[in-house]
């Protein structure tokens, strides 16, 4: 997790600095807040990890996240962890099945 931090604060810069419209403060409220909130969440693509590496530290990773974050959205399919939604990552697990 420090390591993911560690580079996603490196991303939010990069994608603020291209990405933000200079004039977003002329948007309303809500549409400021949605263009901030993307900025914000990064994704982190895992193939297959929601079968396998998930599942092995999940007990850690869960304990870290919910640490950090004050509000975490998890979806599974049976045993299968399908996203892990924080404000500030997008957790994505894809497969070939």
């Amino acid at each position: 997790m420090n390591e993911l931090q560690s580079r996603a604060s490196q991303l939010r810069a990069a994608v603020k600095t291209q990405y933000l419209p200079m004039d977003v403060d002329m948007l309303p409220k809500k549409q400021q807040k949605k263009i901030q909130d993307w900025c914000t969440q990064m994704p982190v693509l895992g193939f297959n990890s929601g079968k396998y590496d998930l599942n092995l530290i999940k007990q850690y990773f869960v304990v870290k996240l919910t640490d950090t974050c004050t509000k975490v959205k998890v979806a599974t399919q049976g045993s299968k962890t399908m996203f892990i939604i924080t404000p500030e990552f997008k957790f994505l697990m894809s497969s070939t099945t």
